[in-house]
Protein backbone atom coordinates (compact mmCIF):
# COMPACT_ATOMS: atom_id res chain seq x y z
CA UNK A 1 0.00 0.00 0.00
CA UNK A 2 1.41 3.44 -0.66
CA UNK A 3 1.22 6.50 1.39
CA UNK A 4 0.57 9.88 0.49
CA UNK A 5 2.91 12.64 2.66
CA UNK A 6 1.55 15.72 3.39
CA UNK A 7 3.91 18.35 4.71
CA UNK A 8 3.11 19.61 7.57
CA UNK A 9 2.91 23.32 6.52
CA UNK A 10 0.15 22.32 3.74
CA UNK A 11 -1.87 20.67 6.58
CA UNK A 12 -5.44 21.81 6.09
CA UNK A 13 -6.66 25.03 8.35
CA UNK A 14 -9.73 22.71 9.84
CA UNK A 15 -7.98 20.31 10.33
CA UNK A 16 -5.34 22.19 12.88
CA UNK A 17 -8.83 23.79 14.33
CA UNK A 18 -10.02 20.66 14.99
CA UNK A 19 -7.04 19.03 16.44
CA UNK A 20 -7.04 22.14 18.95
CA UNK A 21 -9.74 20.03 20.98
CA UNK A 22 -7.06 17.93 22.21
CA UNK A 23 -5.34 21.18 23.32
CA UNK A 24 -8.22 22.42 25.52
CA UNK A 25 -7.56 19.80 28.53
CA UNK A 26 -4.22 21.25 29.16
CA UNK A 27 -5.33 24.98 28.33
CA UNK A 28 -2.06 25.40 26.23
CA UNK A 29 -1.82 26.71 22.79
CA UNK A 30 0.52 27.95 20.12
CA UNK A 31 3.66 26.38 18.62
CA UNK A 32 4.07 24.16 21.40
CA UNK A 33 1.19 22.32 21.29
CA UNK A 34 1.37 22.47 17.62
CA UNK A 35 4.46 20.43 17.86
CA UNK A 36 3.39 17.90 20.77
CA UNK A 37 -0.04 17.10 19.09
CA UNK A 38 0.69 17.14 15.36
CA UNK A 39 4.47 17.01 14.44
CA UNK A 40 5.22 14.28 16.92
CA UNK A 41 2.49 12.06 16.34
CA UNK A 42 2.26 12.66 12.77
CA UNK A 43 5.11 9.86 11.93
CA UNK A 44 2.86 7.21 13.45
CA UNK A 45 -0.07 8.22 11.32
CA UNK A 46 -0.74 7.31 7.47
CA UNK A 47 -0.32 11.02 6.75
CA UNK A 48 -3.52 10.17 4.82
CA UNK A 49 -6.28 14.05 5.23
CA UNK A 50 -9.22 12.22 5.86
CA UNK A 51 -7.83 10.10 8.49
CA UNK A 52 -5.42 11.89 9.99
CA UNK A 53 -7.08 14.21 12.78
CA UNK A 54 -8.89 10.61 14.14
CA UNK A 55 -5.29 8.71 13.86
CA UNK A 56 -3.70 11.58 15.72
CA UNK A 57 -6.37 11.70 18.79
CA UNK A 58 -5.32 7.83 19.01
CA UNK A 59 -1.92 8.13 18.48
CA UNK A 60 -2.06 11.45 21.78
CA UNK A 61 -4.33 9.09 23.86
CA UNK A 62 -1.79 5.90 23.72
CA UNK A 63 1.05 8.45 24.68
CA UNK A 64 -1.13 9.53 27.22
CA UNK A 65 -2.39 6.13 28.65
CA UNK A 66 1.37 4.59 28.58
CA UNK A 67 2.34 7.46 30.28
CA UNK A 68 -0.23 7.78 33.00
CA UNK A 69 0.11 3.83 33.48
CA UNK A 70 4.56 4.24 34.48
CA UNK A 71 4.13 7.12 36.76
CA UNK A 72 1.82 5.87 38.48
CA UNK A 73 1.81 1.88 38.00
CA UNK A 74 5.74 1.48 37.20
CA UNK A 75 7.17 4.21 39.15
CA UNK A 76 5.59 2.79 42.29
CA UNK A 77 6.34 -0.58 41.72
CA UNK A 78 10.04 -0.28 41.32
CA UNK A 79 10.15 2.53 44.25
CA UNK A 80 10.93 5.00 41.96
CA UNK A 81 10.54 9.03 43.21
CA UNK A 82 11.52 12.14 41.66
CA UNK A 83 10.93 15.78 42.82
CA UNK A 84 9.26 18.12 40.39
CA UNK A 85 10.94 21.40 40.06
CA UNK A 86 9.09 24.57 38.95
CA UNK A 87 11.21 26.68 36.95
CA UNK A 88 10.63 30.21 36.22
CA UNK A 89 8.10 32.35 37.41
CA UNK A 90 5.16 31.14 39.51
CA UNK A 91 2.29 33.81 38.03
CA UNK A 92 2.07 36.48 35.96
CA UNK A 93 -0.97 38.91 34.50
CA UNK A 94 -1.25 40.64 31.30
CA UNK A 95 -3.52 42.86 29.51
CA UNK A 96 -3.27 45.32 32.36
CA UNK A 97 -6.26 48.11 32.45
CA UNK A 98 -7.47 50.69 34.65
CA UNK A 99 -11.58 50.99 35.47
CA UNK A 100 -12.28 53.90 37.62
CA UNK A 101 -15.77 53.74 39.61
CA UNK A 102 -17.09 57.49 39.74
CA UNK A 103 -19.26 58.17 42.52
CA UNK A 104 -22.85 56.47 42.60
CA UNK A 105 -26.31 57.10 43.97
CA UNK A 106 -28.13 54.87 46.60
CA UNK A 107 -29.22 52.79 43.89
CA UNK A 108 -25.84 52.14 42.70
CA UNK A 109 -25.99 54.33 39.37
CA UNK A 110 -22.61 55.54 38.45
CA UNK A 111 -20.17 55.92 35.95
CA UNK A 112 -17.32 52.88 35.02
CA UNK A 113 -14.26 54.15 32.60
CA UNK A 114 -11.67 51.76 31.20
CA UNK A 115 -8.33 53.00 30.23
CA UNK A 116 -6.26 50.24 28.41
CA UNK A 117 -2.24 49.95 28.77
CA UNK A 118 -2.87 48.97 25.44
CA UNK A 119 -3.58 52.02 22.89
CA UNK A 120 -5.25 49.88 19.89
CA UNK A 121 -7.94 48.59 22.67
CA UNK A 122 -8.52 52.11 23.83
CA UNK A 123 -8.64 53.50 20.12
CA UNK A 124 -11.51 50.71 20.02
CA UNK A 125 -12.78 51.74 23.23
CA UNK A 126 -12.86 47.86 23.97
CA UNK A 127 -15.05 47.04 27.32
CA UNK A 128 -15.26 44.73 30.37
CA UNK A 129 -17.62 41.86 30.44
CA UNK A 130 -20.68 43.42 32.02
CA UNK A 131 -21.09 41.37 35.22
CA UNK A 132 -17.24 42.85 36.82
CA UNK A 133 -18.69 46.30 36.68
CA UNK A 134 -21.91 45.08 38.02
CA UNK A 135 -20.47 42.99 40.91
CA UNK A 136 -17.55 45.47 41.82
CA UNK A 137 -20.66 48.19 42.21
CA UNK A 138 -22.94 45.39 43.89
CA UNK A 139 -20.36 44.99 46.98
CA UNK A 140 -19.20 48.66 47.76
CA UNK A 141 -23.23 49.44 47.38
CA UNK A 142 -23.89 47.07 50.31
CA UNK A 143 -21.19 48.04 52.29
CA UNK A 144 -22.79 51.57 51.90
CA UNK A 145 -19.27 52.91 50.40
CA UNK A 146 -20.64 55.50 47.32
CA UNK A 147 -17.49 57.04 46.71
CA UNK A 148 -15.46 56.52 43.81
CA UNK A 149 -12.65 53.71 43.63
CA UNK A 150 -10.20 52.68 41.07
CA UNK A 151 -9.21 49.14 40.10
CA UNK A 152 -6.53 47.63 37.95
CA UNK A 153 -7.47 44.62 35.90
CA UNK A 154 -5.81 41.88 33.77
CA UNK A 155 -7.03 40.01 31.07
CA UNK A 156 -4.82 36.63 31.37
CA UNK A 157 -3.57 34.93 34.47
CA UNK A 158 -0.39 32.45 34.22
CA UNK A 159 0.15 30.05 37.22
CA UNK A 160 1.11 26.50 38.00
CA UNK A 161 -1.42 24.32 40.06
CA UNK A 162 -0.42 21.71 42.35
CA UNK A 163 1.18 19.16 40.63
CA UNK A 164 1.93 20.27 37.38
CA UNK A 165 5.12 20.60 35.25
CA UNK A 166 3.48 23.50 33.02
CA UNK A 167 2.11 26.82 33.59
CA UNK A 168 -1.58 27.00 32.55
CA UNK A 169 -2.94 30.45 31.61
CA UNK A 170 -6.68 31.47 32.04
CA UNK A 171 -8.36 33.69 30.12
CA UNK A 172 -11.13 36.41 30.84
CA UNK A 173 -10.86 38.70 27.72
CA UNK A 174 -14.10 40.48 25.51
CA UNK A 175 -11.93 40.40 22.24
CA UNK A 176 -8.75 37.82 21.69
CA UNK A 177 -8.16 35.03 18.82
CA UNK A 178 -11.35 36.78 16.91
CA UNK A 179 -13.87 36.82 19.55
CA UNK A 180 -14.77 36.58 23.74
CA UNK A 181 -12.52 34.18 25.42
CA UNK A 182 -13.40 33.24 29.19
CA UNK A 183 -11.76 30.20 30.34
CA UNK A 184 -14.02 27.80 33.42
CA UNK A 185 -12.22 26.99 36.46
CA UNK A 186 -12.80 24.88 39.77
CA UNK A 187 -12.99 27.38 42.64
CA UNK A 188 -12.54 26.24 46.12
CA UNK A 189 -14.92 27.66 48.96
CA UNK A 190 -14.87 27.79 52.56
CA UNK A 191 -17.94 26.93 54.98
CA UNK A 192 -17.24 26.82 58.59
CA UNK A 193 -20.58 23.57 58.66
CA UNK A 194 -18.97 21.86 55.42
CA UNK A 195 -15.71 19.88 54.45
CA UNK A 196 -13.57 22.20 51.96
CA UNK A 197 -13.76 18.69 50.14
CA UNK A 198 -17.35 19.36 49.61
CA UNK A 199 -17.37 23.00 48.96
CA UNK A 200 -16.35 23.31 45.15
CA UNK A 201 -18.17 24.61 42.05
CA UNK A 202 -17.16 24.48 38.45
CA UNK A 203 -17.40 28.60 37.22
CA UNK A 204 -16.58 30.90 34.21
CA UNK A 205 -13.60 33.39 34.97
CA UNK A 206 -15.22 36.98 34.02
CA UNK A 207 -11.85 38.74 34.88
CA UNK A 208 -9.04 39.58 37.22
CA UNK A 209 -8.74 42.76 39.17
CA UNK A 210 -7.40 44.31 42.22
CA UNK A 211 -8.04 47.48 44.62
CA UNK A 212 -5.74 50.29 43.50
CA UNK A 213 -7.92 52.76 45.82
CA UNK A 214 -6.76 52.96 49.18
CA UNK A 215 -9.87 52.96 52.25
CA UNK A 216 -12.32 51.30 50.55
CA UNK A 217 -13.59 48.12 51.56
CA UNK A 218 -12.77 44.80 49.69
CA UNK A 219 -13.24 41.58 50.42
CA UNK A 220 -10.39 40.89 52.43
CA UNK A 221 -10.49 43.98 54.55
CA UNK A 222 -14.00 43.06 54.90
CA UNK A 223 -15.25 39.60 55.21
CA UNK A 224 -11.46 38.00 55.77
CA UNK A 225 -9.78 40.48 58.49
CA UNK A 226 -13.72 41.09 59.79
CA UNK A 227 -13.13 45.24 59.90
CA UNK A 228 -15.56 47.83 59.66
CA UNK A 229 -16.46 49.94 57.27
CA UNK A 230 -15.07 52.90 59.40
CA UNK A 231 -12.10 51.32 60.40
CA UNK A 232 -11.13 50.86 56.39
CA UNK A 233 -12.00 54.58 55.55
CA UNK A 234 -10.12 56.19 59.09
CA UNK A 235 -6.90 53.70 58.57
CA UNK A 236 -6.68 54.85 54.83
CA UNK A 237 -5.66 51.12 54.32
CA UNK A 238 -4.72 49.13 51.38
CA UNK A 239 -6.00 45.93 49.81
CA UNK A 240 -2.97 43.88 47.85
CA UNK A 241 -4.84 41.21 47.13
CA UNK A 242 -5.63 40.16 43.53
CA UNK A 243 -8.86 39.11 43.07
CA UNK A 244 -11.00 36.61 40.32
CA UNK A 245 -14.34 37.79 39.50
CA UNK A 246 -16.31 34.45 38.94
CA UNK A 247 -19.68 33.32 37.67
CA UNK A 248 -20.21 29.58 39.51
CA UNK A 249 -22.78 27.11 39.19
CA UNK A 250 -26.01 26.95 41.35
CA UNK A 251 -25.06 23.95 42.91
CA UNK A 252 -21.75 22.14 44.72
CA UNK A 253 -20.02 19.93 41.89
CA UNK A 254 -16.59 18.22 43.87
CA UNK A 255 -13.39 17.24 42.02
CA UNK A 256 -14.13 13.79 43.60
CA UNK A 257 -17.72 13.18 42.00
CA UNK A 258 -15.67 14.35 38.53
CA UNK A 259 -12.77 11.73 39.51
CA UNK A 260 -15.65 8.89 39.56
CA UNK A 261 -17.60 10.37 36.52
CA UNK A 262 -15.55 11.93 34.25
CA UNK A 263 -17.95 14.27 32.99
CA UNK A 264 -20.73 16.44 34.60
CA UNK A 265 -23.25 18.53 33.48
CA UNK A 266 -23.89 22.16 35.64
CA UNK A 267 -26.23 25.08 35.68
CA UNK A 268 -24.59 28.61 35.76
CA UNK A 269 -26.55 30.05 38.90
CA UNK A 270 -28.55 33.57 38.61
CA UNK A 271 -26.04 36.55 38.53
CA UNK A 272 -27.62 38.01 40.99
CA UNK A 273 -26.62 35.53 43.37
CA UNK A 274 -23.88 33.23 42.40
CA UNK A 275 -21.28 36.11 41.20
CA UNK A 276 -18.33 36.26 43.02
CA UNK A 277 -15.10 38.54 44.00
CA UNK A 278 -12.82 35.69 44.73
CA UNK A 279 -8.77 35.85 45.80
CA UNK A 280 -7.17 34.39 42.95
CA UNK A 281 -5.80 31.46 45.18
CA UNK A 282 -9.23 30.40 45.51
CA UNK A 283 -8.88 28.98 41.72
CA UNK A 284 -7.87 25.22 42.34
CA UNK A 285 -7.63 24.08 38.61
CA UNK A 286 -8.40 24.68 35.18
CA UNK A 287 -11.79 22.91 33.73
CA UNK A 288 -12.60 22.59 30.29
CA UNK A 289 -16.52 23.36 29.45
CA UNK A 290 -18.92 23.14 26.39
CA UNK A 291 -22.54 24.00 25.95
CA UNK A 292 -25.13 21.08 25.92
CA UNK A 293 -27.05 21.30 22.45
CA UNK A 294 -30.35 22.42 22.99
CA UNK A 295 -29.74 22.78 26.81
CA UNK A 296 -29.25 25.59 29.10
CA UNK A 297 -26.62 23.38 31.09
CA UNK A 298 -22.96 23.17 30.57
CA UNK A 299 -20.75 20.18 30.47
CA UNK A 300 -17.29 20.25 32.04
CA UNK A 301 -14.67 17.27 31.76
CA UNK A 302 -12.29 16.31 34.36
CA UNK A 303 -8.44 17.79 33.50
CA UNK A 304 -5.99 15.71 31.94
CA UNK A 305 -3.54 14.92 34.92
CA UNK A 306 -6.43 13.61 36.80
CA UNK A 307 -6.84 10.96 34.62
CA UNK A 308 -4.27 8.49 35.90
CA UNK A 309 -6.60 8.30 39.12
CA UNK A 310 -9.78 7.37 36.70
CA UNK A 311 -7.79 5.11 34.61
CA UNK A 312 -6.42 3.02 38.01
CA UNK A 313 -9.43 2.60 39.61
CA UNK A 314 -11.13 1.77 36.43
CA UNK A 315 -8.21 -1.31 36.11
CA UNK A 316 -8.61 -2.28 39.73
CA UNK A 317 -12.30 -3.18 38.48
CA UNK A 318 -11.32 -5.69 35.89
Amino acid sequence: MEYTQVPFMDIDASICATVRICISFDGGTGERCLKSIVKDLIRNTQKVPAKLVEQLSQRKYDLDVIGHAFEFGVMKALDLEYERVNIGEKEKFKGQYKILFGPMDQHGKGSAQIDWTDKKRNKVKLDVHAHLKMIINKFALDQKSYGALQLVGYTSYQTKFDGDDLHTKCYANEYTHGGPWYDWCMIQFHQDDIPASQTMSPAKIIGFVKYESRGIPTPCLMQEQGLALKEIEEGYMEDKTMYAIVHTASQWLTMDTMEKEFSETFLLGDVNQCLYIVDVKSIIAPLFAVANENDPTMICMLSQKKWGKLFYRCLEKL
